[in-house]
């Protein structure tokens, strides 16, 4: 609090994140004394509270973006290790939408201290350095320009890609603007398919990649309306009485 303060005294013009949730401890502080001082919170998903963060950007104007750690285990989906199924990256875009985030930050795109194509494991767990690969399996340097500059990059991070794109469509769904807090928007109906809650997911990637074929069929103005579709069930006891089956 104190240091946000007076660095927008020094320089009201310079952003700043927080690596933190929003907390009472910080914003109802005695040194916190306008809205905005922190322009950006930055918790890591399984200390994001929805309700707090909203508050905060609807009567406040501070912005959330959320970030991913190793640590970010189920029921959380985490599109950073190489431990969470792939359908995980592909959830991103469409979390940011439903919790109105404005951002993702991740901390280690390319950690090549040692070679993620034989040795992808820290600290008990893989993948969590590295987002992309060196270019050279040996992770020894390459000749300047010998694979035209380009990283290589990982499955996880092309998923992510994918589900960004789905943003986009939500972005063009809702008349080319961002979703608001507290409003209803366009595609919430879709988006709420796939993203049931902070920790509850479908995790069917088949229904989400035909959900994201009728989005741009509607988009294209080659349907009317998105049918109703539900993702089938997955176990012969949610199907019956009383449906509620986890």
């Amino acid at each position: 609090a104190w240091y946000s303060r007076y660095l927008k005294d020094a320089a009201p013009g310079f952003k700043l994140m927080v690596s933190e949730e929003p907390k009472p401890e910080i914003y109802d502080h005695s040194d916190y004394i306008s809205d905005g001082q922190v322009d950006i919170w930055l918790p890591v998903l399984h200390h994001y509270n929805p309700a707090i963060s909203h508050d905060r950007k609807k009567n406040h104007g501070e912005d959330t973006w959320i970030y991913f750690l190793h640590g970010t285990r189920p029921p959380y989906f985490n599109p950073i290790t190489l431990d969470h199924p792939g359908i995980e990256s592909k959830l991103t875009g469409w979390f940011l939408w439903k919790y109105r985030i404005g951002g993702i930050a991740y901390y280690s795109l390319n950690n090549w201290s040692k070679n993620p194509w034989t040795d992808p494991m820290t600290s008990s767990h893989n993948g969590d350095l590295f987002m992309l690969y060196p270019p050279s399996e040996t992770n020894m340097p390459i000749s300047y320009g010998a694979n035209n500059h380009r990283f290589v990059p990982s499955i996880r991070f092309e998923l992510m890609r994918d589900s960004l794109e789905d943003y986009e469509y939500f972005y063009v769904m809702n008349d080319s603007s961002q979703p608001r807090v507290n409003v209803v928007n366009a595609p919430d109906a879709q988006v709420d398919k796939i993203i049931k809650g902070v920790a509850s997911y479908t995790r069917d990637s088949q229904f989400m990649y035909n959900l994201r074929r009728l989005i741009g069929l509607y988009i294209g103005g080659e349907i009317a309306a998105i049918p109703d579709i539900a993702p089938a069930a997955a176990h012969p006891r949610a199907k019956g009485s009383p449906g509620n089956y986890y």
